[in-house]
């Protein structure tokens, strides 16, 4: 089972790093799990309930504005990435 990184392309907002980092809860998870050859998961996210509850900036240590819809949406879907690659 690989947790390998989830790549985020938005720069922060104030320093215009690829540096943010952020608290995001994901609630009522549903995965579709298949069994593959030699004991390989194919995992996939079905739907996931994901919240940002924080973010700033790893660079700078700004928090971008929590009103930044663009933003928490794409925090929001890296992480149901990630949690997708879990099986990989």
């Amino acid at each position: 089972m690989s947790t390998g990184d989830a790549w985020l392309d938005l720069p922060c907002p104030a320093c215009g790093e690829y540096a943010l980092e952020a608290d995001v809860v994901l609630r009522d998870v549903s995965l579709q799990v298949r069994p593959g050859p030699a004991g390989h998961l194919d995992v996939m996210v079905a739907s996931a309930d994901a919240h940002l509850a924080a973010a700033a900036c790893h660079a700078c240590g700004e928090e971008p504005d929590p009103g930044q819809e663009q933003i928490a949406e794409a925090l929001e879907d890296a992480a149901e990435a990630w949690l997708g690659g879990l099986g990989d």
